[in-house]
């Protein structure tokens, strides 16, 4: 007969008991003390989780959306977006759909702050991310409208105030980068290649000797000693540190600061009122949604760092979203830019530069612009840590936009398929648009 291994630590319990002086395993006695052992198992589990059900925070229930449409026909919006918010948890969401000028539809979904259950308005506002480009953009381009910018203008003749860290390290191609460039995010950074240096906080402030978090002329002084990935104006590669040097261009050519300036001069004569720059920002704006990440867990309040003040730190509303794409694109007065001027920002970059497999390319400002048998569509999204953010504009003279208080999660890919696929086919297939405009309902 072979003898038994001795029983491990964690035998003991198991109604497996070691018998001192012998070689060999014996069970528990009594089918009573396997059946009471069973009970106290259950009912140590039922207790941990009662304990857990009463501290856990409720789960509510989604609230009824919020906001109005124009006419009839546009409800059957609101069963694809809330069966989105439901589909994959999310805490809330804005919307806007615009035709030929007319805010048709504005809905809130969900809620901008879980803890406080607040639910979203068509007025609540959300963190752009890079959708703020495409307003940075729109204020270089009227800079060049007027005049007082050209496009074949170096940027670093522009900012020449900012000198290297280091002179003798400055890639001599750096001379050659262009506003035109910079738009066409072909400057001359790739990110896949060096990584994002709207990122590079803690190396920036370690080479110059201070105290973080950098500013934007600290890390342009540090960039400008490290060499180019590309040639600038030879390909593409999606940018941030590109459009953060348009707001420095924006604040040199003006001679103001960034935020003021585009709210006076691009966002005022839009109509739209009361956005904000929320970059460097230490805390949430009162009636800001807050923005959660995976599993909702909420993100610390404040905007991003001061670096992405020109590419990615607007805070604004689907509402005032949809009236920067209607006036912009001049489908509403007043008049922004001129037809020439908004084709300019839609036109392909320039050669040795091609357009993508699909025929798409980078506009100034725009993510993909398409031309299509019935019109051009053009997009920009956005997404950091806790937003999710889409505006386009379809061939057929409908422009949406799209806000989420949520991101960076494992299911964000098929989230951001789904939610494009769902809502282009609900705005292509709506036979007739209602003659109403919301725009007077929010001014």
């Amino acid at each position: 007969m072979h003898a038994l291994p001795a029983l491990g630590p964690g035998d003991q319990g198991r109604g497996l008991t070691h018998v001192p002086g012998h070689h060999r395993l014996s069970v528990a006695r009594g089918p009573e003390r396997v059946l009471a052992r069973t009970l106290r198992i259950a009912l140590g589990t039922l207790a941990a989780w009662l304990v857990a059900l009463a501290v856990a925070p409720p789960v509510a229930a989604q609230p009824s959306p919020t906001g109005r449409v124009a006419g009839p026909g546009l409800e059957r919006f609101d069963p694809v977006l809330t069966g989105l918010v439901q589909k994959f948890s999310l805490p809330g969401a804005g919307f806007a759909v615009v035709y030929q000028g007319r805010l048709v539809l504005a809905r809130g979904y969900g809620f901008a702050d879980l803890e406080a259950q607040r639910p979203v308005e068509p007025t609540t506002r959300f963190l752009l991310a890079s959708v703020s480009k495409s307003i940075t953009a729109a204020s270089i381009v009227k800079l060049v409208e007027s005049g007082k910018l050209h496009f074949e203008d170096r940027v670093f003749q522009i900012l020449d105030r900012i000198a290297p860290l280091d002179p003798a390290r400055v890639d001599p191609r750096t001379a050659q980068i262009t506003v035109l460039d910079l738009l066409y995010h072909a400057g001359g950074w790739d990110r896949t290649t060096s990584g994002d240096p709207l990122a590079y906080g803690a190396r920036v402030a370690r080479a110059l000797g201070v105290r973080g978090p950098v500013g934007p002329r600290q890390l342009v002084r540090y960039m400008l000693s490290q060499p180019l990935d590309f040639t600038p104006g030879t390909k593409t590669v999606y940018s941030n540190y590109g459009y953060m040097l348009l707001g420095l261009i924006i604040e040199r050519v003006t001679g103001e600061p960034y935020e003021p300036y585009v709210r006076a001069n691009t966002l005022q004569p839009m109509g739209i009122g009361g956005v904000v720059d929320g970059a460097g920002h230490p805390q949430y704006f009162p009636e800001e949604a807050r923005r959660y990440g995976p599993d909702q867990h909420l993100m610390p309040g404040g905007g991003l760092p001061a670096v992405h003040f020109a590419s990615g730190g607007w805070v604004a509303s689907a509402v005032e979203m949809a009236r920067f794409m209607a006036v912009l694109g001049g489908e509403r007065p007043p008049a922004f830019l001129t037809p020439a001027s908004f084709a300019r920002m839609l036109a392909p970059p320039p050669a040795p530069i091609p357009l993508r497999p699909g025929g798409g390319h980078f506009g100034m400002g725009w993510d993909n612009v398409l031309q299509a048998t019935k019109g051009e569509l053009y997009e920009k999204d956005g997404g950091v840590l806790g937003t999710t953010t889409w505006v386009e504009h379809r061939p057929d003279g409908a422009s949406w936009v799209l806000l989420i208080n949520s991101s960076n999660r494992s299911d964000g890919p098929e989230l951001h398929r789904t939610f494009v696929r769902e809502i282009r086919q609900a705005i292509d297939t709506t036979v007739r648009w209602p003659d109403g405009d919301l725009f007077g309902s929010y001014p």
